[in-house]
């Protein structure tokens, strides 16, 4: 249970004197309304008032010893391009403010933090200049389809095609040097690296746009520019003119050389693409929606062959409706020779009766 509360009308902390209790704070910490030497009131509570350690730097005040302590002349002292000529305010939480020429005859305020601590070195036309510098210092990469920057997407491409090759820091580079997968020389040769040239090989890159660029184009008219990306055709293979395509993020995900296939009996799928054609899309929920893939591979988990799997998807999409156990004794099953499978994708994992 509290005390009871201590009346401290008239008592004296630094400059306040104590004029009435006015209520409780949220933590039920008593208020008091109270009178600065100035004149001004304010209201306080009363762990504020008894903060001893905090008088002994700060004596208690309604603010007005902040405003009235003694400030640094900076008058005639330089930072960066601004001179300091006279002393401008100095606001309520005791920050001094400078009135300063700049070098280009300009006069601004500064805070002393901004100039003490070079936050400020001009009245903005450094950096007004530095912009100016860069754009005019910018190096363009000229084609016959006219110029490119850094920031345009064609190069970025070629910008992260590169560095999946040869940038040992990125973090597909391993999984690519491991297949030592690299750059055609029309559009990367070493010979012509310069690491004063705009992305080491100049040469390289205006070919690569001259001879990707009508594709790219087109590509993007149809399926928008955040959804164009480079793929490798032959995902073994090089970069090279005849190996690369621009494709969307789904066909680049149905082209990684991680995806496992399947043979329906018509042509080689990945799992997600079987998915999608067998089964219908309002069948595909939880889970299962954002990696369809899924379905085939629990089953595969639970000791499915792939004749059954393949009979499943086929019964799924005349029946329009999914087993909930595994009960398969109503489906026909396609005996189906996953060999093509393997022919085409030497490397592909295999399926438990193929192993």
């Amino acid at each position: 249970m509290r005390g009871t509360r201590l009346n401290l009308v008239g008592q004296r902390f630094g400059k306040l004197t104590v004029l009435e209790f006015v209520g409780l704070d949220s933590r039920q910490n008593s208020l008091w309304r109270c009178k600065c030497d100035c004149g001004n009131e304010i209201v306080l509570s009363n762990r504020r008032l008894k903060d001893t350690k905090r008088h002994i730097t700060n004596p208690v005040s309604c603010g007005c010893t902040k405003r009235q302590f003694t400030y640094e002349d900076l008058t005639g002292n330089k930072y960066g391009r601004l001179l300091v000529i006279g002393f401008d305010h100095i606001d309520k939480t005791g920050h001094t403010y400078w009135r300063c020429k700049c070098d280009c005859g300009n006069e601004t305020i500064v805070s002393r933090t901004g100039l003490l601590y070079n936050h400020t070195k001009s009245c903005g036309c450094l950096v007004k200049e530095a912009a100016k510098n860069r754009k005019s210092n910018a190096k363009f990469i000229y084609t016959r389809y006219g110029k490119f920057m850094t920031k345009d997407r064609i190069v970025q491409e070629y910008i992260h095609m590169y560095s999946r090759c040869y940038n040992k820091t990125n973090p597909s580079y391993s999984h690519y040097r491991s297949k030592n997968i690299n750059i055609a020389k029309r559009w990367y040769d070493i010979t012509r690296v310069n690491d004063n040239v705009l992305y080491r090989d100049n040469i390289g890159i205006t070919n690569f746009i001259n001879d990707m660029y009508d594709s790219y184009v087109e590509h993007c008219k149809k399926y928008g520019e955040c959804n164009t990306t480079l793929d490798r055709i032959n995902t073994g293979g090089d970069y090279s003119v005849d190996n690369c395509r621009w494709a969307t993020l789904v066909v680049q995900n149905n082209n990684l050389s991680s995806n496992r296939h399947i043979f329906d009996g018509e042509e080689i799928l990945t799992f997600a693409q079987a998915v999608k054609k067998y089964i219908p899309q309002e069948l595909i929920t939880g889970s299962y929606v954002d990696k369809p893939s899924n379905i085939i591979i629990v089953k595969l988990n639970r000791g499915w062959t792939v004749n059954q799997i393949i009979a499943y998807l086929k019964w799924a999409k005349a029946s329009n409706t999914l087993l909930s156990k595994n009960d398969l004794s109503h489906i026909l099953i396609w005996n189906i020779d996953q060999s093509i499978v393997y022919e085409k994708y030497p490397n592909e994992e295999r399926f438990p009766e193929y192993r």
